[in-house]
């Protein structure tokens, strides 16, 4: 009885046949959708940081400002061979000391080549063995320039 009170309630403000329309219109569409529902195909996996696109970037920084570019190449993954040459000794370990910081956030690796050659390479690529003599000391990051050394010819 009191859903036929409510009916005629609704006939009489004038919405009842409203709310029938849209129950019509909610039930046609939804059957609508699921009668023209195609099955979904699975999306392609595609490793966005292939092998193809590897490049090795050579920089040779000339101020500390410099260094920022090596920092964007290890940001998109790309090792980089870095060349401290041109630099005196309280400048590339600036350098050095920004360089093996961001390469520490990002996960990546320092690896010493040559008295003023570096690599730096991103969390996705590998560094093994060691080319540095063994009398030479190991710990390159507080010992790499001294006052007296002469990087690159220049004093």
């Amino acid at each position: 009885m009191a859903n036929g009170v409510f009916s005629k309630i609704l006939n009489i403000m004038g919405l009842e046949d409203d709310i029938i329309d849209e129950e019509e219109e909610f039930n046609g569409a939804y059957e609508e959708e699921t009668a023209y529902e195609q099955p979904k195909k699975k999306a392609k996996v595609v490793n966005i940081h292939s092998a193809a696109y590897a490049k090795i970037m050579l920089c040779q920084p000339y101020s500390y400002d410099d260094a920022q570019t090596v920092i964007d190449h290890l940001k998109n993954r790309r090792p980089v061979v870095l060349n401290l040459e041109a630099l005196d000794g309280a400048m590339a370990q600036r350098i050095l000391d920004f360089t093996s910081g961001a390469a520490y956030a990002l996960d990546g690796n320092v690896q010493k080549v040559s008295k003023s050659i570096f690599i730096v390479v991103p969390s996705n690529i590998e560094l093994s063995g060691n080319i540095l003599n063994s009398t030479e000391d190991d710990n390159f990051y507080t010992s790499f320039f001294d006052s007296n050394d002469d990087i690159g010819g220049h004093r």
